[in-house]
């Protein structure tokens, strides 16, 4: 009972009816009770998504001698980083049936392009003003997952009905941390009416941890002024999965992949 209640850190609340804890309370509580049994199978459904870090590093510390004692654990969750994390094999399940079966960074990868279209996008969808540009087409070349050693392609194709003088601009977006990465654009050049006009950028992502991107697009005049721009569901999306990590211990948060050594006993 003590073993269980100071795992769960709930000393404070054994008071309480159950009914009243929070249903994060509950899955400590649960899942403390459930390590204290000496089965030959764990099944685990989300647990790791509560509590507080403290909590998760004493989870990520009971995994850890799981594995050290070649137990069998079966974990449920959304978690693409616990997969990477704790898993030896893995399943994707979609609609209650199982849609792959293979390696945790293959099983997490097709996860996070599965998911990766109905992302929630940072633009609203608005109603197009009347622009002379009557068509922009944005399309990615290089593939749909990349490492950091990967350069990722863009091309465009702008269609105006008026000669004009206009250029591309392109925003990449952290559809993870719903934040901008970067932005930039094409110079400014003729279009034709009725000629179509092609753009293509190749840009660097090396800097970046792993994530899930998505390309803002737009076409300027020389003013600044916006012409055209990509709705959500025609700007193209990809993901980072980087390869050079350390291990999967190594702390990875943020945006921005470190430049230096991790921290060493002295």
């Amino acid at each position: 009972y003590d073993d269980i209640v100071g795992f769960a850190e709930l000393e404070d609340f054994m008071d309480q009816k159950l009914k009243n804890y929070s249903s994060g309370m509950q899955v400590r509580l649960a899942f403390s009770i459930a390590i204290q049994a000496d089965g030959d199978i764990l099944l685990l459904d989300e647990v790791l998504a509560v509590g507080d870090e403290a909590f998760q590093r004493k989870c990520n510390d009971y995994f850890k001698q799981l594995k050290d004692n070649n137990k069998t654990v079966i974990l449920v969750t959304h978690s693409m980083e616990n997969v990477r994390k704790y898993c030896n094999r893995a399943i994707l399940i979609k609609d209650g049936l199982v849609v792959i079966y293979g390696s945790p960074e293959d099983i997490a990868n097709k996860y996070s392009l599965e998911n990766l279209e109905q992302s929630v996008p940072h633009n609203k969808k608005e109603e197009k003003e009347e622009t002379p540009i009557k068509e922009l087409k944005v399309e990615l070349q290089s593939p749909r997952r990349v490492t950091q050693d990967d350069k990722v392609i863009i091309t465009y194709s702008v269609l105006s009905d008026k000669d004009i003088t206009a250029g591309v601009v392109m925003d990449l977006y952290n559809l993870d941390e719903n934040c901008y990465l970067y932005c930039f654009g094409s110079p400014q050049r003729e279009l034709k009416a009725g000629q179509r006009a092609y753009f293509e950028s190749e840009f660097d992502i090396s800097q970046f941890n792993n994530m899930n991107v998505t390309v803002h697009s737009s076409v300027r005049n020389k003013e600044g002024d916006l012409l055209a721009y990509t709705s959500d569901t025609e700007s193209p999306n990809f993901i980072i999965r980087r390869t050079d990590y350390e291990d999967n211990n190594t702390p990875q948060a943020g945006i921005i992949f470190k430049n230096g050594k991790n921290a060493t006993w002295q």
